[in-house]
């Protein structure tokens, strides 16, 4: 998270930032409190989008159309078949991506670049954030895991969405069960996605 903290700061204009990680009461002569950006999970302000937009307008856009974003390097919410499952979106020209192995800027570069984002839910898909007007957005996740902060980014970005729950492994499911997904309502989801977004 540093690293992304320091590649934020720079993107803002403050190139080499001195962080403090405190564990003790401060005091401060001056600070400046960031205000609240959203109202969790549902509804987030239209002017933190279009700032975080802003950081990003000098990255240039990456040159797949079509991500696949994973997040079976995680140790939650992983998706038990993916390896079944990626063949489906290679064959349509899908570039597989784990966002935690790029750097933030590279991750903003991808996301910029991609008029369809499929894969599981987790915070690689905030870049969603820097995605194109009208990108239109597969969600695979847990059963129990809702929609709501994903589809609020993809509203503001006048794009389309879709959700597919998949089946727990877990008897007790919860946000960070794993889970696998039917190959059937994955591929009936992708056929959506370039209808929606009006691929080809």
């Amino acid at each position: 998270m540093e690293a992304v903290v320091r590649d934020t700061l720079a993107l803002a204009g403050y190139p080499d930032p001195e962080l403090h990680y405190l564990d003790a009461l401060t005091r401060f002569e001056r600070l400046i409190v960031l205000g609240t950006v959203s109202h969790h999970p549902l509804v987030k302000a239209p002017s933190a989008i279009r700032y975080l937009e802003g950081l990003g307008r000098e990255v240039p856009a990456g040159p797949h159309r079509r991500v696949y974003v994973s997040r079976n390097l995680g140790a939650r919410r992983r998706l038990t078949n993916e390896s079944d499952l990626l063949p489906l979106f290679t064959a349509r020209g899908y570039h597989v991506v784990s966002p935690e192995t790029l750097s933030l800027v590279e991750q903003i570069s991808m996301f910029k670049g991609a008029q369809i984002v499929a894969g599981n839910l987790g915070a690689g898909l905030a870049n969603l954030v820097f995605s194109p007007a009208g990108v239109t957005v597969l969600a695979l996740t847990t059963p129990r895991m809702a929609h709501d902060f994903f589809y609020d980014i993809v509203c503001h970005k006048g794009g389309h969405y879709r959700g597919l729950q998949g089946i727990s492994t877990d008897p007790q499911p919860d946000i960070g069960s794993d889970f696998s997904v039917d190959p059937a309502m994955v591929t009936a989801g992708l056929d959506w996605a370039e209808l929606a977004c009006g691929d080809d």
